[in-house]
Order: structure tokens, then C-alpha cells, then sequence
């Protein structure tokens, strides 16, 4: 092994124990194996002086009978150590290869150790935030609306384009945004939020079937601007201030921990980023049909009156733009300072 091969792969153990623990083997070897090599070459050169010597003509019988009896001696050492040199030549390139390739597995080892343990000790880390998804997922509601997945279209009617058109254009939804549908179903606002040109719209839902409906429907006409989020609005898996706009439409009441959720979108949005939350009907009648349903949890799923909700949003940090509380709509849009 050269003396730059050596410098260079020392530079890259400075840092690690492992590498600096398989340098110093491999260099014990090879120092043995070099060993090998010197020991060859000594016997070669005695043997070669043995046989110039056996060519003076003034030895006697008995000198020359001595000295090829060590001639053989020598030369049975020399064969010996050349098996030795040429199992030690193909050993150290083995050596080399399994070096380099080990020097580099374990600088691979040591970076992905040191971003996994920032992984498992930051803040918000995502293992954790995954344990809370699992612990906190919603499935009585989940289960619910995956029941009605199949024919909700038909029982749920969409509201007029005008209608839809209305409400978002009091958002500010700007080209290249990322846009986070809340309760997004079967995607009845996916449409409406493209022709507004962001960068992506998220549509999450609690319901795995009603997000099977929005995919088939809008999958393959948006590819990439689409991300379809199976998940629950109460523990997110978005990173922190990457949402420009998160929108929650005819869904808000069925929030089992208002307080928690809103603080989850109040974490995803970004900086000067909007919430808004709405209805196409008036707060009575939503809250008048949900207590006429027979699930005992949807039964529950009221919408507050606006000045709870407001001091609610207040408290969790947002700043209030707009609201409007009437028998034919409910909505308020808030800032993230």
C-alpha cells in the first residue's frame, strides 16, 4: 500500500472510529505481508550468491558438497517464502479493494448514523409525529365517511360554479402556491383550485375510499400538481411553514379537537399564509342536520357560533381578515402573522 494511499484514507478515518479501527488492521497485515516480501527477496539473493559460489573451481569435494547441501536448504526456504509472496501479493490486493470498499461503506455508515440520530432528536421529529398520527387517527369518522364514499357524489350535490368560484376568489391564491384542501372528499374544489395555477394542491381526507374517488376522477389530469394525503388533520405529515393556503370546506365540525387541528394548519402554513373555513349553507341548518344523523359521533360534530371561533383562532396566534355568519353561508379567513 503507497504512502498516499495511506495519507488519504487516514484523512477520511480522522473522524471515525470504525474506519481508524480497520486502517489499523490492514496496516498490521500488511506490514506483516511486507515482511513475506522482504524475507523472499533476502533468500533469493543467498541463493543466487550460493550458486555463483558453487562455479569457483578451487573448492574441494567436501566445501562443495557442503555448500549445495545449503544451496537446497536455501532454495526450499525461497520457494516456501515465493509461495508465501504470491498468496501475500494477491492478499493485499484483495485488501486494497476490501479497504477502499469498506472505508467507503463506513463513511456511508457514519453520515447516515449522524442524520439518523438529528432525525430521532430534533424537535418535531417525524417518528414522532408519526406515532401521534397512529395513536390520534380519527377512524370512527374515517369509517363513516368511507361508507358513503361510493354514492357521495349523488347524496351530497355540488354547490353552483358561481357559488364555488365566489368563495375562493375571496382567498389569495397566487400562481405557484402550495394549496392544502383539508376534508377534501371526493375532490369537489380540486378543479376550481387549478384554475388558479399553484404550484400543488394537497388533498387530504381522513377517508381512504373518498380519496380513491378523488383520485380516479383527477389523478391522471393533474399528475404531480396533485398529492393525494390519507391522514388526519389533528397530527399532519407536512413540514412546518411549506403551505401558502389551507382551505377547510364543510368539514371544520367534524374536528374532534378544534384547538389541536387549527394549531397543526397554524404550524404548516407559512408566514403571512391564509386559513379559511367554510360552508356553502348557514351554521343552523349544519349543525341541525348532524344532530339528526343516527352515528352517535357525527350526531356531535357541531359548528361553533363565529365569536367562539374567532377567539379560538386568536388564542392559537392567527389574525381574523374576514368573516361572514348568515342562513346561506359561513366563512372566515385568517393570517398567519
Amino acid at each position: 500500500m503507497c504512502q498516499n494511499q495511506r495519507d488519504t484514507l487516514a484523512e477520511l478515518s480522522e473522524s471515525n472510529f470504525s474506519i481508524r479501527m480497520v486502517l489499523k488492521i490492514f496496516i498490521a497485515i500488511t506490514e506483516m505481508l511486507h515482511e513475506i516480501e522482504n524475507g523472499y527477496y533476502a533468500a533469493e539473493n543467498i541463493v543466487q550468491q550460493l550458486e555463483a559460489n558453487l562455479l569457483n573451481d578451487d573448492l574441494d569435494s567436501l566445501e562443495k558438497c557442503q555448500l549445495e547441501k545449503r544451496l537446497l536448504e536455501e532454495q526450499k526456504v525461497r520457494d516456501e517464502l515465493f509461495h508465501m509472496k504470491n498468496f501475500a501479493d494477491t492478499f493485499n490486493l484483495s485488501m486494497n479493494s476490501f479497504l477502499i470498499n469498506a472505508t467507503v461503506f463506513l463513511m456511508y455508515v457514519n453520515r447516515w448514523f449522524y442524520k439518523l440520530l438529528h432525525f430521532f432528536t430534533r424537535k418535531n421529529n417525524l417518528l414522532e409525529r408519526w406515532m401521534m398520527h397512529i395513536q390520534q387517527f380519527d377512524h370512527g369518522r374515517a369509517d363513516f365517511f368511507d361508507n358513503l364514499a361510493a354514492k357521495w357524489d349523488e347524496i351530497s350535490p355540488a354547490p353552483s360554479d358561481d357559488m364555488i368560484k365566489k368563495f375562493l376568489d375571496r382567498l389569495n391564491i397566487s400562481t405557484g402556491n402550495v394549496v392544502l384542501d383539508v376534508g377534501a372528499g371526493t375532490g369537489l374544489l380540486v378543479p376550481y383550485l387549478m384554475k388558479y395555477d399553484p404550484a400543488k394542491v394537497i388533498a387530504m381526507d381522513l377517508s381512504k375510499k373518498m380519496l380513491g374517488r378523488l383520485a380516479d376522477k383527477f389523478q391522471t389530469i393533474y399528475h404531480t400538481r396533485l398529492e393525494i394525503l390519507h391522514n388526519d388533520v389533528h397530527c399532519l405529515d407536512i413540514p412546518a411553514e411549506s403551505v401558502d393556503v389551507a382551505v377547510c370546506n364543510s368539514v371544520f365540525p367534524h374536528f374532534g379537537d378544534k384547538p389541536k387541528a387549527l394549531a397543526e394548519m397554524y404550524r404548516v402554513l407559512k408566514t403571512g399564509g391564509e386559513l379559511s373555513i367554510h360552508h356553502f349553507t348557514g351554521r343552523e341548518k349544519i349543525n341541525s342536520v348532524h344532530a339528526s344523523l343516527s352515528h352517535e359521533i357525527i350526531r356531535t360534530d357541531i359548528l361553533d357560533d363565529m365569536q367562539t371561533l374567532v377567539l379560538l383562532l386568536q388564542e392559537i396566534g392567527f389574525i381574523i381578515q374576514e368573516t361572514i355568519d348568515t342562513e346561506k353561508e359561513f366563512f372566515l379567513l385568517a393570517i398567519k402573522p
